[in-house]
């Protein structure tokens, strides 16, 4: 049996939704298609989003570094990719990519055709077929509202499965579909290519294969808990939606979060200061705090194996507080989302890498460093870009 995956780069369940109806209908209808309502992104950007938890059922942060700056840089090719296990199982590994320039009408009508042309000559029919996205948009300008927060981390993921798996392994689909509406993430997906690899023992394999993801991955062949939180799945608090923030309007803490959060970026180009200028605050939109959930708080496990009858008995009590600021920094108007981890016993802000978003275009601001540091890109506005700001003003002012 062939598995084949069609990805597309920031599309989010609900984008997909309103752009690709035609496709939807016909993949949920004809093909029988399951989506993954709940499916959440891990990190920011293709990479960390999902494609290396999905591929490796691993974080980069979980494995040796692979960063062009880094002079102990290890070859990628290193990697665990699952690939690797599909070759020795004897499949042959083909991989592809391909930019559309289309406007979604057009794409949606070409994707449903190409999707029908499968179907009609029978490709599909001893093939898993899954389309996905990386995550939803990210620096559009949808991507500062409330709505496109939540669509940049739940991006579309969806399964196909041939009619003779669907007839011979009916439990498997089931367990699949039951589990549509659960909190997912690539560690599951990852999980569920194992389990692929070995379909015709899927039953067995399913519970009782050792984990490929550390722990942070079921199987979408098993059941996931209702009762699955952020942390179980291996979700950041940065990036889980099944969370209620209150804004806050301490005018001290404020300040003293966006604070916290621009000193952490700026230390990150610190190295750099000959190119990229220090950034300073121009405005904060927003701070919010993460509600305390009470329930989760005494949350202490299942009363029953299916994880339907929570028990709340725990007395787990916490003095740490997570912050979510929005603001902009000048020069250049960099808008960033950072989400910080703040103990007031202590007076301590603390800000991980993986909970630092930017969510507007940075466009040829960090050129000086954008070949050598690419991941700094979105935290530099080099210098030369200042002083070809400040002559264009002046040649301005003088005319």
């Amino acid at each position: 049996m062939k598995v084949v995956h069609i990805g597309f780069d920031s599309t989010s369940r609900m984008a997909w939704t309103r752009n690709l109806p035609q496709t939807r209908k016909y993949f949920l209808e004809s093909l029988g298609g399951i989506e993954l309502e709940g499916h959440h992104i891990l990190g920011s950007g293709t990479v960390q989003a999902g494609l290396l938890p999905l591929l490796t059922g691993m974080m980069e942060t979980d494995l040796p570094s692979a960063r062009v700056d880094n002079i102990s840089a290890v070859n990628v090719d290193n990697f665990p990719w699952i690939w690797k296990e599909f070759k020795q199982a004897g499949y042959v590994n083909v991989y592809g990519e391909d930019l559309f320039r289309l406007n979604a009408f057009s794409m949606d009508e070409d994707l449903v055709e190409f999707l029908k042309m499968l179907e009609k000559q029978n490709y599909l029919n001893h093939t898993v077929l899954i389309l996905m996205a990386d995550h939803g948009s990210r620096i559009t300008s949808i991507r500062s509202t409330q709505q496109g927060k939540l669509e940049e981390r739940l991006p579309y993921f969806g399964f196909g499965f041939p009619p003779s798996f669907v007839r011979d392994y009916p439990e498997a689909v089931t367990q699949l579909r039951r589990n549509r509406k659960r909190l997912t993430t690539c560690f599951d997906v990852h999980e569920t290519l194992h389990d692929l690899l070995d379909y015709r023992n899927i039953n067995k394999t399913a519970s009782e294969r050792p984990s490929s993801t550390k722990g942070r991955g079921i199987s979408l062949f098993r059941e996931i808990p209702r009762s699955r939180t952020c942390a179980q799945a291996g979700v950041q608090v940065h990036w889980c939606t099944c969370l209620e923030w209150e804004l806050v309007s301490d005018q001290s803490l404020i300040n003293a979060s966006a604070k916290a959060a621009l000193d952490v970026i700026n230390s990150w180009t610190q190295s750099f200061r000959d190119m990229c200028v220090l950034l300073q605050l121009k405005h904060v939109v927003s701070l919010r705090r993460l509600k305390v959930n009470h329930a989760v708080e005494k949350y202490n496990g299942d009363l029953d194996r299916h994880g339907d009858l929570p028990n709340f008995l725990g007395k787990m009590t916490t003095n740490i507080d997570f912050l979510q600021v929005n603001l902009f920094s000048q020069p250049g108007d960099a808008a960033f989302e950072v989400t910080i981890r703040h103990l007031p016993d202590e007076s301590r802000f603390e800000v991980s890498p993986l909970a630092v978003s930017r969510i507007n275009k940075y466009g040829d601001d960090p050129g000086c460093i954008a070949t050598t540091h690419p991941h700094l890109r979105p935290f530099c506005f080099c210098k030369e870009r200042l002083v070809m700001k400040f002559e264009k003003e002046s040649h301005l002012h003088i005319l």
